[in-house]
């Protein structure tokens, strides 16, 4: 270990040569390991929003996502297991629909699908890609916009109807002529 102001002076001489990727690199690992330090003797409350920060396991790709970039949609804890568990739920909730029910066909292809490209093993940002339908958590937000939908569709039923539908053509009803 070396002395902390040295590794400063070290980044400040190599910002002044112009090696700025090595210096802002440096200037991260600096404070990363300062708050590391700080943490490890802070009381475990204080911690809360760092736990693993400075394990060396820490910075994975799919640790890194704080924010999904959309207001008001945060960012899931367990993507792969919360989604999947979501596509369970709408599937075991569309089961009242009848088979030939076309609302039942799409929403059963819908979520079979997206489960078992969920289980495949792919990483997040390859579900996102494959599934192409936006983030993950966005998929989540469809799915419990589905879970909400269920229910009001087995209130209104609109498998069955028992009435025709006529279509009426009137032959001008703009009153305009066409040339």
């Amino acid at each position: 270990r070396t002395n902390p102001k040295r590794r400063l002076a070290r980044a400040n001489r190599e910002r002044e040569r112009g090696d700025y990727h090595q210096s802002i690199d440096r200037s991260i690992m600096l404070f990363r390991s300062a708050l590391c330090r700080h943490l490890r003797r802070c009381d475990s409350s204080s911690r809360r929003g760092f736990v693993g920060f400075c394990s060396p396991t820490s910075m994975t790709r799919e640790q890194q996502k704080t924010t999904t970039g959309l207001v008001g949609l945060p960012v899931l804890n367990d993507p792969i297991a919360s989604y999947a568990k979501l596509c369970d739920q709408v599937l075991d909730a569309i089961k009242f629909v009848p088979d030939h029910a076309a609302y039942r066909t799409i929403v059963t292809q819908t979520y079979e699908h997206r489960k078992s490209v969920t289980l495949s093993g792919k990483t997040v940002p390859e579900i996102e890609e494959t599934i192409a339908a936006g983030q993950i958590e966005e998929l989540a937000m469809q799915a419990r916009d589905e879970l909400d939908l269920i229910p009001k569709m087995r209130e209104w039923k609109p498998w069955e109807f028992e009435h025709e539908i006529e279509i009426e053509k009137e032959e001008n009803p703009t009153g305009i002529e066409k040339n």
